[in-house]
């Protein structure tokens, strides 16, 4: 669903057909901006003469998605731009990402207008791709590993043996050590994030290349 910048949806059949949405899903999100206070930033609810109550874009730019999945992109309504040749938001969305390219320090910076074969992707999908193609060059450096401190009661002797456990664990079993050793892997904070994030996005994901990807970063961090 694509509305520009204070264009509106409305669950009654009028001339502005494109902005009809059924009144379910109406009703759902106007229940998601009441439930969430910071979502009337960028969702209004108010009503206009002859559409009865409506929901309203304001001046933000980017994608809501609510518990059931519906998503809205707002995008950046141009002067220049004709919305009626820009049905499906193919130009505006180029423009946001040129936009967005030009911040200080920003994650888009480095992203690559050529990847995008078709700006009829979705904006979460790009928004998806962009993190996939920031994943693929951390992978190649190498994923980050480190030393983590592991307790554990083995049948043999390695790192350090903490008395205190040894005492309570193996009083009867004296052929075990309760040790506590250090193990070089990547099982490391930052990488379960990444991970978590993927799994996340892997159910988020609408498109087959996207998730394709996905499962084979999954394989990697398994």
């Amino acid at each position: 669903m694509i509305l520009k910048e204070y264009q509106f949806l409305q669950c009654q059949h009028q001339e502005e057909k494109n902005s009809y949405i059924d009144e379910k899903t109406f009703h759902e999100l106007e229940s998601f901006v009441l439930d969430n206070q910071e979502t009337d930033q960028y969702l209004k609810i108010a009503s206009k003469k002859g559409y009865g109550r409506i929901l309203q874009a304001q001046n933000y730019v980017g994608v809501i998605q609510t518990k059931n999945g519906t998503t809205i992109e707002i995008l950046p309504k141009i002067a220049n731009l004709n919305d009626e040749n820009d049905k499906e938001g193919s130009c505006a969305r180029k423009i946001l990402i040129k936009m967005l390219k030009t911040l200080k320090k920003s994650p888009f910076k480095q992203f690559n207008l050529a990847n995008l074969k078709s700006a009829k992707m979705p904006l979460l999908e790009i928004f998806i791709l962009m993190f996939l193609d920031e994943l693929n060059k951390l992978i190649h450096k190498g994923i980050k590993s480190d030393y983590v401190n592991q307790e554990e009661n083995l049948k043999f002797l390695k790192g350090k043996l903490i008395f205190n456990q040894q005492l309570k664990q193996n009083y009867v079993h004296k052929e075990r050590f309760y040790v506590l050793y250090q193990n070089f892997i990547i099982d490391r904070i930052e990488n379960r994030l990444i991970k978590t994030t993927l799994e996340y996005l892997y159910q988020k994901s609408q498109s087959n290349k996207n998730q394709q990807r996905i499962r084979e970063f999954l394989f990697v961090f398994d």
